[in-house]
């Protein structure tokens, strides 16, 4: 399985959530790990894996949005940082809002969005979920 870990991040948390599933999944199926970019888009992976930060509209950041829109044809798994502790409904609401942009010919996977009190708090959520990526 190729993949592709894109990520949109300000502060540097995002950043540091990519890394750390990045860390977790084998290191020679990967075909690109950065920013989000129109040439990023064109990989050929089985999976893009795309953080984005969390905005305070409860969907993704704008480049993340500008991003999910160049998908097509593409399986997107979803993950994020947030400045606050969500509940599962606003988990939901969050990802269904980011999974709006993705166009209708792709593939989403929703994931998990990790808060950032002061500092970026990576759940034992996130690796249980990011484990599931690894077979």
């Amino acid at each position: 399985m190729s993949y592709a870990i894109v990520f949109s991040s300000i502060t540097g948390n995002t950043a540091a959530l990519a890394d750390h599933l990045h860390s977790m999944l084998p290191a020679d199926s990967c075909v690109y790990f950065g920013d989000v970019s129109r040439e990023a888009a064109k990989l050929d992976a089985d999976l893009f894996f795309v953080g984005f930060r969390t905005e305070d509209d409860g969907t993704c950041d704008s480049k993340s949005r500008v991003f999910l829109k160049a998908l097509n044809d593409k399986t997107v798994v979803l993950f994020g940082t947030s400045g606050y502790e969500m509940d599962k409904n606003e988990l939901d609401r969050v990802m269904s809002a980011a999974a709006k942009h993705v166009p209708v010919s792709s593939t989403v996977i929703t994931g998990v969005i990790c808060p950032c009190l002061p500092t970026l708090q990576i759940s034992d959520e996130f690796d249980q979920w990011a484990q599931s990526f690894k077979k």
